[in-house]
């Protein structure tokens, strides 16, 4: 559930300055990116190297302390103070020790997605590349003591392990259970709840206790899964102004939601829980904005709300017992759980590096400017967003609460949804893609809405490590052809070079707006894009080095339809 940026940004109307630093009467974009990497870059004096250090972030004199320094002893890792205030003060501290895994541990008033987004941006300001240098995650809960379980936890789910069983609850229009897990070559069931079955939702959250996987979703606010259409949203007629005392009032009893009180008596097996429900990840401050208004009301300009104790979400699922939580901390849609979930069952890659993965969505479709992320204001009109780009995904509301070095399936990978295969010589390389299986939830291959085309984008953008130690590259060649074997238009290809982990590797990105029929069984074919049917393939040759006379990571080939970047 995400609103549309306002008319300027859906525009573009940006300008980046000669240091890549975002300019802008309005405020958005991230503030003093210029100065900060003008600054910071003095201390760059290596790319990454291998052997990164674990650094947990804790405020000085922190009631949290004790945890931090138990998480630290367990990885291995330092302890450094920090301010959740001024998060860009610790970069030097971060560069200084090579950090390549961050734990920041803080109290629920100190984290708001504005400390997110701070953060995505910050990490990647430990050297010149423009991608994450540090993969991190959040340690809270709704107590010291409880970020004291949170941390044991932590570490029992590393040593232990996790059960093989999977529970998912989602809302739907029926009122159902089915055998079948939402992570491959897993046992699980699946729970549907019609809108307006509190009695049914109640039954399902009482089998999370079986589960060492979760999935939760719905449309949402930061206090409870709606059991509602959220259509409501749009009927001007039921809204009333926000005011904090009604956040949530039902006096008619026509919003059933999913709330806190659901997870009382519920005790998690230290599961790995996701959601791609809005602004479930929220434990304190809110930045109230229109997606929201069927429970928070209507707003003239963007209003800051602080959650009583005992109702957000985010908390209850921290204190009922997971080990990690995937979840969005603002407004965002589902595809990017989905790309999550493949990133991690497939790759088995730490979950601070699925999320990390998730921030370079906006490093590439930002064609290297992730200062664009911006923070919220209050105060500003209700429309206003904070970022210089369109990117109704949201990657960078995604939030990771717990241990970003935790890879809870790096014995359990599932098969790959795409294929890859890379073939490197001493000018450049030869990559090869190909889709494997079909559908929507192929998330490593579907963006959903967004940018120019506004229904059924797809794409293959994908890591390739090179051994070349190059710092630039450019696709001189791209080709592409559907499951039927038909050409594909190519409406953006990107290449971008990151140092990382004393690697070099290529982000490359190819988007298409096409679409074909896919039949999933109903004998009614529906329009998904051509990279959501399995058979679709891709080539890219990529060149090391400037590419000659124009942009880097460019190319326009004539009548493959490229409308260039």
């Amino acid at each position: 559930m995400r609103t549309l940026k306002n008319a300027a940004a859906a525009l573009g109307l940006l300008a980046l300055t000669t240091t890549g630093a975002v300019a802008d009467d309005d405020g958005r974009g991230f503030p003093g990116y210029t100065e900060l990497r003008t600054k910071i870059s003095q201390l760059w004096t290596h790319r990454n190297e291998a052997g990164g250090k674990y650094v947990v972030l804790v405020p000085n004199g922190s009631p949290l302390a004790r945890a931090a320094k138990k998480l630290a002893d367990e990885r291995k890792g330092e302890v450094v103070n920090f301010s959740p205030a001024s998060p860009e003060d610790v970069l030097p501290e971060l560069i200084r020790r090579n950090a390549r895994w961050v734990a920041v541990v803080v109290e629920p008033k100190d984290m708001d997605v504005n400390l997110l987004r701070k953060f995505i941006v910050l990490s990647t300001l430990c050297d010149e590349d423009p991608f994450c240098d540090f993969a991190f995650g959040f340690v809270t809960a709704s107590t010291p003591a409880k970020v004291g379980e949170f941390v044991d936890r932590i570490i029992a789910a590393r040593k232990n392990g996790l059960p093989d069983y999977t529970v998912s609850v989602s809302t739907s229009n029926i009122s159902a259970k089915y055998d079948q897990s939402f992570i491959p070559d897993m046992k699980g069931e699946s729970w549907y709840v019609n809108m307006g079955d509190t009695a049914y939702a109640k039954e399902a959250f009482r089998r999370l206790d079986k589960a060492g996987f979760i999935h939760l979703g719905a449309c949402s606010d930061p206090e409870g899964m709606w059991l509602f259409d959220d259509e409501r949203n749009m009927d001007e007629t039921k809204h009333w102004p926000f005011d904090p005392r009604k956040v949530g009032q039902d006096p008619k009893k026509e919003m059933p939601r999913i709330t806190a009180d659901f997870l009382r008596g519920v005790k998690l097996q230290n599961a790995v829980v996701w959601t791609h429900a809005c602004h479930l990840g929220a434990v304190d401050r809110v930045y109230v904005e229109g997606d929201i208004v069927s429970t928070f009301g209507a707003t003239e300009k963007l209003e800051e709300y602080r959650i009583p104790a005992g109702r957000s979400m985010a908390l209850a699922i921290l204190d009922a017992g997971a080990s990690a939580y995937i979840c969005p901390i603002g407004a965002n849609f589902g595809a990017q759980s989905s790309f999550e979930r493949d990133i991690a069952t497939q790759t088995g890659v730490p979950l601070g590096d699925v999320l990390r993965r998730g921030y370079h969505d906006v490093v590439m479709d930002t064609e290297g400017h992730p200062e664009q992320i911006g923070v919220f204001v209050t105060g500003k009109p209700k429309f206003w967003e904070p970022d210089m780009f369109l990117n109704n995904n949201a990657p960078q509301h995604r939030c990771l609460y717990g241990d970003p070095m935790f890879a809870p399936f790096a014995d359990r990978k599932a098969a790959q949804t795409v294929e890859i295969a890379s073939k490197e010589d001493k000018d450049g390389v030869v990559i090869s893609f190909k889709l494997t299986e079909s559908g929507l939830d192929v998330g490593r291959t579907w963006y959903g809405n967004r940018g120019r085309e506004e229904t059924g984008r797809g794409r293959f953008c994908e890591e390739i490590p090179v051994t070349a130690k190059i710092d630039d590259a450019w696709i001189s060649d791209v080709k592409g052809v559907d499951a039927d074997g038909k050409p594909f238009t190519i409406s953006k290809q990107t290449v971008l070079v990151e140092k990382i982990d004393g690697r070099t590797v290529l982000h490359v990105q190819l988007v298409t707006p096409d679409l074909c029929k896919y039949d999933y069984g109903s004998g009614d074919p529906v329009d998904l894009s051509v990279l959501a049917k399995a058979g679709a393939t891709a080539e890219v040759r990529v060149k090391f080095g400037k590419r000659p006379g124009g942009k880097d990571g460019q190319v326009e080939t004539p009548g493959a339809g490229n409308e260039g970047r």
